[in-house]
C-alpha cells in the first residue's frame, strides 16, 4: 500500500493524504521538474483504490492548515475527500485510515 510517512506536507490542496486522479494527464502535470521535456520516459502507477463515502472539501489556502490533525484524516463518517469545485477529478485517501485501502496494481512506462 501507500504509507503516511511519504505524504507531502507542502503542496497538498485537500489534505495530507495520498492523491489519486482518474485522468493520467493530471498526474503527469505534477512532475514539475520535467515539464516540456521531450523523449523522456516516465512511469505512472495505476492503483486500485476503495474510495468509500467521499466528502467534498474546498482547497486549503495556507500550508499551516495542512499540519492540523483535521487535514490528515477524512471528516467523521467519510472515508476519503475530493475537491468541492471539481468532484472526482482527484481523490484523497489517508493511509492508515480504516476503510480506505489502496495499493499499486500496475506500473506503466511511457515516453513523451
Amino acid at each position: 500500500g501507500f504509507k503516511m510517512s511519504q505524504v507531502n506536507l507542502k503542496h497538498n490542496r485537500y489534505g495530507a493524504g495520498t492523491y489519486f486522479a482518474r485522468d493520467p494527464r493530471l498526474a503527469h502535470w505534477f512532475i514539475r521538474d520535467c515539464r516540456g521535456r521531450n523523449d523522456t520516459t516516465f512511469q505512472l502507477i495505476l492503483a486500485r483504490v476503495v474510495v468509500g463515502k467521499c466528502a467534498r472539501r474546498p482547497a486549503i489556502k495556507h500550508q499551516k492548515i495542512l499540519l492540523k490533525k483535521s487535514s490528515r484524516e477524512p471528516p467523521a463518517g467519510f472515508h476519503s475527500i475530493t475537491s468541492s469545485d471539481e468532484p472526482g477529478r482527484e481523490i484523497v485517501v489517508f493511509p492508515g485510515s480504516p476503510g480506505t485501502p489502496s495499493y499499486p496494481a500496475y506500473i506503466v512506462s511511457y515516453t513523451t
